[in-house]
């Protein structure tokens, strides 16, 4: 499709963009990372409560199902040591009574309340869990589970007199540590899977918004006039519909936009047909009628050549004929030039320089053609011409050029093969008044353009020099026919 202006659709989308609030920027992939992130961190403190709740419940029962264990043994050894006997080896039994004991601690006191020094402890005594090492817990994991400790003081009397103490108290540390231990599993395996979770999340987002974004570029492609744009499969189910609707309209405005492309291009054949009818009817019949009255005008004077006031009148009917002939001949080259279908474009170009050349001398006009000496058609052919001869009256009347350059190219772009004429310009540029209200020629110079599937860039600024371009499609396999003044002459 064609289009009037080179880059006015993005222009518009930026300044939208630039319009919005940073809160309505935010991506909704961003969203969604950010709830699964926290989703994630909710369900990981959540069961970390679960784990800490749980862990108290237990370590409360089993501390309290150890103490009542311990209390019954301590309650036999009592018995035991006051029944009549050795009293040394009752007492080393009583230093030995927390051997192997879980979840307590037991401490012998002599008749003077001095502790008696406990034997070496069994393994998996409460005493390993007090040496400190890398899976000892820390403070604010110990405080969170710890329970009330429960003590009790249990008076022996040997057979000697002697009253010895058991001072029966709870220790919480290994169960603590065993709970810390079960801590420290699970909750990094929770962590790695919450991580695991966002990423397998972040990665199917991005597959999924990358067809979006497929889906969105199409789009854009189909407003800038890509009629021709078709979509893949997404290879998701759920959005084949979106594509598959998409390709059918899209499908449905190239039908269209050819259509109307043969029906404008129909159009400016039947008004350069109507241009070339009434050029050749002015050329063909007003011209036999110039000439005759210029040569009766001249019979005239040779017949009367003593009447000096007739001679006058005579002398100034042949001025006005002379300047009818003159503005008929205009009049004929602006609706078609003579030339037209006779000489390559290039050629074409050169003589339209060459008549605004007399109406401008000062300025410097160049021609670069390279080595195009063919005609592409006179739809073509016109419509350079045109744009060529409307491009330098602006740029000498409205930005009073003194060097114009003017560039014609056969090239292959992204669109294929194209015709690029370039017309550049030393002067101030034509006013943006101008621009945005074209006249009559600029009006007509876009509508040929468009007719013919091309692309017009109006004047602006580039590198200190004014620039206009037209670009139009001649086809791969265009036929150019080659020819040259000298041909055609």
């Amino acid at each position: 499709m064609s289009t009037f202006e080179i880059g006015t659709p993005a222009a518009a989308r930026e300044a939208a963009s630039r319009s919005r609030t940073p809160a309505a920027t935010m991506r909704l992939r961003t969203k969604i990372v950010l709830t699964l992130v926290g989703l994630g961190a909710a369900i990981w403190l959540l069961l970390a409560t679960a784990l800490v709740f749980n862990a108290r419940i237990a370590v409360e029962r089993e501390i309290s199902a150890s103490f009542d264990i311990a209390s019954q043994v301590l309650d036999a050894r009592k018995r035991e040591a006051e029944r009549p006997g050795n009293t040394a080896e009752r007492v080393e039994r009583l230093s030995f009574a927390d051997a192997g004991a879980r979840h307590v601690r037991i401490t012998v006191l002599d008749p003077d309340g001095r502790v008696l020094p406990a034997a070496a402890p069994a393994e998996g005594s409460v005493e390993d869990d007090d040496d400190e090492d890398e899976s000892a817990p820390p403070d604010w994991f110990v405080a969170l589970i710890d329970v009330e400790p429960i003590r009790r003081d249990l008076a022996v009397a040997l057979p000697g007199g002697d009253v010895y103490t058991l001072v029966l108290e709870s220790s919480s540390f290994d169960e603590i540590l065993e709970v810390w231990d079960d801590f420290r599993l699970v909750m990094p395996i929770t962590i790695a899977y919450t991580f695991v979770l966002v990423g397998v999340s972040f990665i199917a987002l991005n597959h999924i918004f990358s067809r979006l974004r497929v889906i969105s570029d199409g789009l854009l492609r189909l407003q800038d006039g890509g009629g021709s744009v078709r979509l893949p499969d997404p290879g998701i189910p759920e959005l084949r519909p979106f594509t598959d609707r998409f390709n059918d309209v899209a499908c449905a405005l190239s039908r269209r936009e050819e259509e109307n492309q043969q029906l404008t291009r129909r159009l400016l054949w039947i008004q350069d047909a109507e241009r070339q009818q009434i050029a050749h009817e002015l050329h063909d019949e007003l011209g036999p009628y110039l000439f005759g009255l210029r040569a009766t005008i001249d019979r005239l004077g040779r017949e009367r050549p003593g009447d000096d006031r007739l001679g006058a009148d005579l002398a100034s009917l042949a001025d006005l004929a002379q300047a009818i002939q003159t503005r008929t001949r205009r009049i004929i080259s602006d609706l078609r030039p003579m030339s037209l279908g006779e000489v390559s474009v290039a050629d074409l170009v050169e003589d339209g320089i060459a008549s605004v050349k007399r109406f401008a001398p000062d300025a410097r006009i160049d021609l670069e053609a390279g080595t195009l000496t063919g005609s592409y058609g006179e739809a073509i052919d016109l419509t350079v011409y045109r744009f060529v001869q409307e491009s330098v009256l602006n740029a000498i009347r409205h930005g009073e050029a003194r060097r114009i350059t003017v560039a014609i190219d056969d090239r292959f772009d992204a669109g294929g093969r194209r015709l690029a004429v370039v017309v550049t310009d030393d002067g101030s540029g034509v006013p943006a008044e101008a621009v945005a209200k074209p006249g009559y020629g600029l009006i007509g110079l876009a509508e040929r353009v468009a007719a013919l599937g091309g692309a017009w860039m109006p004047p602006h600024r580039a590198d200190g020099r004014t620039r206009t371009e037209i670009r139009l499609p001649v086809g791969d396999d265009a036929a150019v026919t080659s020819m040259g003044k000298s041909d055609a002459r």
